[in-house]
């Protein structure tokens, strides 16, 4: 009788941590899509692309056309609609995943600023830096870095 209650004992120990174990499992897919890419911001970040390559393939065409501000602003839309999708995901988050994004983007935001200060006065003291190509790939590689980092703190 003993061995059928320490049977019985661990059965339902066994049953309990895979209980526990699927509930956690359904909380961090519930999670997850609020850390991915919507639908709609791969399209505006695709429309993005496109209609920054269409822009710097027409300007040099346009030296002296009024048409020139147009299209250098074309891209405009499109990071608007970028971060609109954003500002919803956040919004659409629970606190604990707004509070890591918001250090996430102060900490990419002052690292950022920081970055392109030093790239200022490297450039004032001669020094080539690409400071446009920096900002552009910096950024976000920042952002992805503070937002582990801001994730683990929280954990």
């Amino acid at each position: 009788m003993h061995a059928l209650r320490t049977w019985l004992d661990r059965f339902n120990d066994w049953q309990a941590r895979a209980q526990a174990r699927r509930a956690v499992e359904r909380m961090e897919r519930a999670v997850e899509p609020a850390r991915r890419m919507t639908r709609g911001q791969a399209w505006a970040l695709l429309g993005y692309f496109a209609a920054l390559l269409a822009s710097r393939a027409w300007l040099p065409q346009l030296v002296r056309s009024p048409l020139r501000a147009p299209v250098a602003l074309l891209p405009l839309p499109f990071i608007v609609a970028i971060v609109a999708l954003s500002v919803r995901r956040v919004v659409a988050m629970d606190e604990l995943q707004r509070r890591v994004e918001g250090v996430a983007l102060a900490v990419a935001a002052i690292a950022a600023w920081l970055g392109l200060g030093v790239c200022w006065l490297l450039q004032h003291a001669g020094v080539p830096v690409p400071v446009a190509q920096l900002g552009f790939v910096g950024m976000p590689l920042l952002y992805v870095f503070a937002r582990r980092w801001a994730g683990r703190r929280y954990a």
